[in-house]
């Protein structure tokens, strides 16, 4: 069976949504999808499947969870997990949604959808890794060192029994040579090189402007192959600002963490930075001690909102300071019900923006075509603080009732980075672009085909889904 066991066998779907990440992270970017597809198609049958026992080490024993009715697998509980040609083709879905494209297992995906006559398409999640950047290659390189092993072990064989399925003597190619040195020299592996056909899906759903020309200039991708929908997590403050009572909330929302609704809660949004090694535990820490410091010094409340993949270690540093740790409330109130947000290069800044809230960003890195570029972006509507005085500095001029939002600055940056339409969610809008693909409703040609893919002129989808 190329399943799980028996007992848990995942049976067809038409939709499934793939990631090489926790559950966590593919369930939240799933589920306002799967809300509106079945609100809208219940005929339509989603599914998930992520690899979180692969690259976090953590097993489970159950082969399926289901979160409001989305069952989402670990393909490590499968007979064949390395087998991706027998885990997707167990399911038999009508479209693949990936949301990586870069990492072997997200280029082992698309080219065995490809292969099986699956349609691919790549829903952007955070950043993404552009072929062509050196730099975000090795920043993926450094941040993926302590899972190294098993990336070798699992997303290796994955992607390699793909090719070679197409093609028998990879092996003894020229290529697979220069393909493995560069995986450890030049980090092919991590990124993939310009150009490079099998990085590309059949349709790409990015989060702004800039994306969508990215993808076509640096992943060959044509104009009518991609399509600005926004970004999922931002349904969730969709959410908390239709609540007719959203800002009588805020008191009672502060009170029932300990914090003073009376003074002005500067919301810290949090990055894996000490997990994924791009930062030392002491520096980290150095770090919130100025942060709790400061912002008591200025009559602030400090609200720390956590990562899925934080460790509470890391955060040791606040226990002796007045600070809420905010590990699994909603994000969208974490910064609904602040005065100013602070935070790296997470794309869930955004948000703040999106809610014209002032954004500060620590820049944790200052070296690197990635990351001068990431923090280029934030820096367009963020202040830089890069010591404990510019922290202070930055938040004595927020708090002044002389400060006002650059609304029309804010739009601009919205449009380019982080479409956001407070009318209608990004999940609806990715549903329906699912619903017309399941449908034949958008002309979406597989790759490798002589036709040209036509999905920018499907009239069930309308102009809407680009910004305006």
């Amino acid at each position: 069976m190329s399943g799980l066991d028996r007992r848990n066998a995942p049976g067809t779907c038409d939709v499934l949504f793939i990631a090489p990440w926790s559950e966590a992270l593919l369930v939240n970017s799933a589920l306002p999808v799967y809300r509106a597809i079945r609100s809208r198609a219940p005929h339509i049958i989603m599914k998930a499947m992520h690899a979180e026992q692969f690259t976090t080490g953590r097993s489970s024993n159950a082969g399926c969870r289901s979160t409001e009715g989305l069952d989402s697998y670990d393909i490590a509980q499968f007979s064949h997990p390395h087998s991706l040609r027998a885990v997707i083709g167990g399911f038999r879905p009508q479209v693949v949604v990936t949301l990586d494209q870069s990492f072997l297992f997200g280029r082992a995906v698309i080219r065995v959808c490809r292969a099986l006559g699956i349609r691919t398409v790549f829903l952007q999640h955070g950043l993404i890794s552009f072929a062509g950047q050196k730099a975000s290659a090795q920043m993926r390189l450094r941040a993926q060192a302590k899972r190294l092993r098993r990336y070798v072990l699992h997303f290796g064989p994955m992607y390699f029994r793909a090719v070679v399925v197409e093609d028998p003597i990879f092996f003894l190619r020229p290529s697979f040579l220069t393909f493995v040195l560069g995986s450890f020299c030049r980090n092919y592996g991590f990124a993939p090189p310009q150009p490079m056909d099998e990085v590309r899906a059949d349709l790409a759903l990015v989060h702004g402007e800039f994306h969508s020309q990215k993808l076509q200039v640096l992943n060959g991708y044509s104009p009518s192959q991609v399509l600005v929908v926004g970004a999922v997590d931002s349904d969730e403050m969709l959410v908390a600002l239709s609540s007719p009572s959203h800002k009588l909330r805020r008191q009672s929302w502060l009170l029932a963490r300990g914090l003073d609704p009376s003074r002005p809660t500067l919301t810290y949004i949090a990055q894996p930075l000490v997990e994924d090694g791009f930062v030392s535990r002491r520096r980290f820490q150095a770090f919130l001690r100025d942060l709790a410091q400061e912002a008591s010094s200025h009559g602030f409340n400090l609200l720390a909102k956590a990562h899925p993949r934080s460790s509470g270690r890391a955060f040791d540093s606040l226990a002796h300071h007045s600070c809420f740790f905010a590990g699994t409330d909603s994000l969208a109130d974490s910064i609904l019900y602040s005065d100013v947000v602070l935070g790296h290069t997470s794309t869930a800044l955004g948000l703040a923006v999106a809610v014209r809230k002032p954004l500060l960003v620590w820049p944790y890195v200052t070296h690197g075509e990635f990351e001068a570029e990431v923090t280029q972006q934030l820096l367009e509507v963020a202040r830089p603080v890069r010591s404990r005085d510019e922290l202070a500095c930055a938040l004595r001029e927020l708090v002044s009732p002389d400060w006002e939002a650059d609304h029309k600055l804010y739009e601009n940056w919205l449009r380019k980075y982080y479409y956001f339409d407070p009318t209608r969610g990004a999940g609806e809008r990715i549903a329906e672009i699912l619903i017309a693909v399941c449908a034949d409703g958008i002309e979406m040609t597989l790759y490798g085909s002589q036709e040209p893919t036509d999905v920018g002129k499907s009239a069930s989808m309308g102009t809407e889904l680009q910004p305006t």
